[in-house]
């Protein structure tokens, strides 16, 4: 299973601070770049993905190690596109694999140059 982790992704968390005026801003750091297997829907799901191109599900399977930070993302970057993480779910003996089922969001440049 970890052969197939051959695609480089980065993830975000959200992290909310208070401006000057007592306000909230809201900034999307960065978490770091990990080894994925990237998953698309295939068959009769991916047809019914084909009508809404906006929101084509992906599943991004990654090793889950100490320290990794799996409650917290919030957005996946891979190849400059942004996936929304909308669930996680775990596999394997001790949950040592993660999946994030994400849907396709905005286009936007990543900030790992």
């Amino acid at each position: 299973m970890i052969s197939k982790m051959d695609q480089v992704v980065e993830v975000f968390t959200t992290s909310y601070t208070t401006d000057d005026m007592g306000g909230r801003e809201r900034a999307i750091v960065s978490g770091g770049q990990y080894f994925a297997q990237v998953m698309h829907l295939g068959g009769s799901e991916g047809e019914h993905a084909d009508r809404d191109a906006y929101k084509v599900p992906v599943d991004f399977l990654m090793h889950n190690f100490e320290g990794f930070p799996v409650g917290t993302i919030d957005y996946i970057d891979w190849n400059g596109k942004r996936f929304n993480v909308n669930d996680v779910a775990y596999d394997g003996p001790q949950r040592l694999y993660v999946t994030f089922k994400a849907t396709a969001g905005d286009s936007y440049e990543s900030t790992n140059g």
